[in-house]
């Protein structure tokens, strides 16, 4: 399920109670929104409350009809989000770096 408030100390009790899958999008939704200036923002979340939408899924659909962030922007939106996906695998229990899955992502291997 969707992780709300509380991620992502409240990760190990997903785990604990058996989840094998956490959807956990909303951070991440917040970091991307940030990444724009407010009135493209503004617009977002205006089309997104006016469609019954979150904004970050609605930024998914409109990202291209928007001007893109300014590059210092993009970058730090990049850093948080390594940041936030470092914490969240982390609370999970994640060991390991997955370093051989993204290669084969890299190469476009597939499964």
């Amino acid at each position: 399920g969707e992780v709300g408030v509380g991620l992502p100390q409240v990760l190990p009790t997903y785990v604990a109670a058996g989840a094998r899958k956490v959807d956990c999008v909303g951070a991440f939704a917040r970091l991307a929104l940030g990444a724009w200036p407010a009135e493209a923002r503004a617009s977002v979340e205006e089309k997104a409350a006016a469609a019954g939408l979150p904004p970050g899924e609605l930024l998914s659909v409109l990202e291209e009809q928007l001007p893109p962030p300014e590059p210092a922007a993009r970058e730090k939106l990049e850093a948080l989000s390594f940041a936030e996906a470092v914490e969240v695998l982390s609370s999970l229990g994640a060991t390991r770096t997955g370093m051989p899955s993204m290669r084969a992502l890299a190469r476009n291997e597939g499964d």
